[in-house]
């Protein structure tokens, strides 16, 4: 019996030891399978990230001065959107031509030139279109255009351009959103002139020395909003006719013959920028509404620091020194508002209210208790009687 019991347990001792063996051998290529086929996904998953990647990557196109103009031109038209042009270091000769394109960028090598005799990059009808680390020289002093002459379209991104030449530097005409940044436009024509445009914005740029104005805009919205430079312009640094302007923070606009004129604008407010050294007068206003200057140093203009004809004109917390008068207020249909605004060491008068203007003007008395006058040779209101 003892024998058939031995047997039997050492039976049902192998037979469990089998079946360990078994599902341990199972569990083992269980295991391993799934290894092999967490491999295999992550293996596919990286190459359809992989292809993903390249299909959605934006072409890039390398632009070279070797290249003919008709090659260029034949990149250009073809692009898709996305593409991104780079153009290495060197001269180019021709004029370029972007019609109805989306999302491209033309960006050039420290060093790179395009220039020809007339326009140099002719823009239309296009959508975020980005321009980059370009010198673009244009001559031909009779046309109306520019060394970038841009017409429809919205979203355009100027970024460290600098225009040359004999024609007014940048033209934009129907073109809404524009953003121009750390450009320079010197010694041209003019620098930039704008008609009917919206969102047109200015920062850190310099715009000088130009033959007639630093900045013309018509019919559009301007926006002048960081420490651009608008300096040694012969007629105008900023000239501004039935459009709304916005100018804030520490913009310099100095030593040019006028320095910003306004006719018929409204709705507009000059903050916080230098006005000064311009040969005739600081601000002139003419048949505007609604305008507001605040916290601005208005200094060493020849003529007048500000002139407003015919003008609604709120004035706070401006500091006007050492203009040849610091305020000109002219025109039956002038209406002021001045407080907290200093007036000093004035060649004439800190205040001179023409006759026409009486009306829209608050008494003289009242004016200098609301503001501060100091060392304008004893004028400071003068009205004319």
């Amino acid at each position: 019996m003892s024998s058939k019991s031995s047997d039997i347990t050492t039976s049902l001792s192998l037979g469990i030891s089998e079946k360990k063996s078994s599902l341990f051998s199972v569990s083992t290529k269980l295991l391993f399978w799934m290894f092999f086929v967490a491999i295999l996904v992550g293996v596919v998953f990286q190459q359809l990230r992989y292809l993903t990647e390249k299909a959605l990557a934006r072409p890039e196109i390398i632009l070279t001065p070797s290249m003919t103009l008709n090659q260029i031109q034949e990149e250009i038209d073809k692009a898709k959107s996305g593409s991104i042009f780079l153009l290495k270091k060197g001269v180019y000769y021709g004029k370029l031509f972007f019609k109805d394109k989306q999302d491209i960028l033309l960006q050039g090598e420290e060093g790179t030139r395009i220039e020809t005799n007339g326009t140099v990059l002719q823009i239309h009808n296009c959508q975020n279109l980005h321009l980059k680390n370009l010198h673009l020289e244009g001559t031909d002093k009779n046309s109306e255009e520019g060394v970038i002459s841009v017409s429809r379209g919205t979203d355009l991104y100027l970024h460290e351009i600098r225009c040359s030449g004999n024609m007014v530097g940048l033209t934009l005409l129907n073109i809404d959103k524009v953003q121009i940044q750390n450009c320079i436009f010197k010694e041209l024509k003019g620098g930039v002139k704008i008609n009917q445009c919206e969102k047109i914005s200015f920062q850190g740029n310099k715009i000088e020395s130009n033959q007639e104005f630093g900045i013309s805009c018509k019919e559009s919205e301007l926006q002048l909003d960081n420490k651009n430079q608008i300096v040694r312009n012969e007629k105008y640094g900023l000239y501004a006719e039935t459009s709304r302007l916005i100018l804030e923070k520490n913009n310099r606009i100095s030593e040019n013959a006028n320095g910003i004129f306004m006719d018929q604008c409204l709705n507009s407010k000059i903050t916080a920028n230098e006005i000064s050294k311009n040969s005739n007068t600081g601000i002139s206003l003419k048949k505007c509404s609604q305008i507001v200057l605040e916290s601005n140093q208005i200094s060493e203009n020849s003529s007048d620091g500000v002139f407003s004809e015919d003008t609604a004109l709120e004035m706070r917390i401006n500091i006007l020194t050492r203009n040849g008068r610091g305020l000109v207020l002219n025109g039956r249909e002038s209406k002021i508002t001045l407080l907290n605004n200093t007036l000093q060491d004035h060649l004439n008068y800190g205040i001179y209210i023409q006759k026409s203007a009486k009306n829209g003007v608050v008494n003289a008395e009242h004016l200098k208790s609301s503001n501060l006058f100091q060392n304008n040779n004893g004028r400071d209101v003068f009205v004319e009687e």
